[in-house]
């Protein structure tokens, strides 16, 4: 994928309807594309939680596991769930519960899966307790 900067996360957490399911049409760990060209890659996970590499624990309630670029955060849809968008995390308004977050990637990157992770870029994710 392109160098930027990217939502990683449950996606349900920060689309609307319309865009995650068009988001969902599309195969485990398949890159698709919008409109624009923006790519990105979504994954069927479990619901649970599951850390990175970096200690980091993502929150995932719909088991449509993602990496996006962050101009599809819709900060209105996060605010109606009482979420918000604080220093490239994305937490509970009132709890501070970080649940996804955002990163810069500085040049191209992988996605990929594994029998036990997924993996963007530099960001490696443990799918098994």
């Amino acid at each position: 994928m392109k160098s930027g900067e990217y939502y990683i996360g449950d996606l349900a957490w920060i689309l609307q309807y319309e865009n995650l399911e068009f988001v969902s049409s599309f195969e485990d760990g398949e890159i698709g594309k919008f409109d624009d060209g923006s790519e990105f890659v979504k994954f069927e996970v479990v619901i649970g939680d599951y850390a990175d590499n970096t200690g980091f624990l993502y929150s995932v309630k719909s088991e449509v596991f993602g990496i996006i670029p962050v101009k599809f955060i819709d900060k209105e849809f996060l605010s109606e769930q009482m979420l918000t968008l604080k220093n490239g995390v994305i937490c509970n308004k009132f709890s501070g519960y970080e649940i996804a977050k955002t990163h810069e990637f500085k040049s191209d990157f992988v996605v990929q899966k594994g029998e036990n992770f997924i993996k963007f870029g530099e960001i490696r994710l443990n799918l098994s307790e």
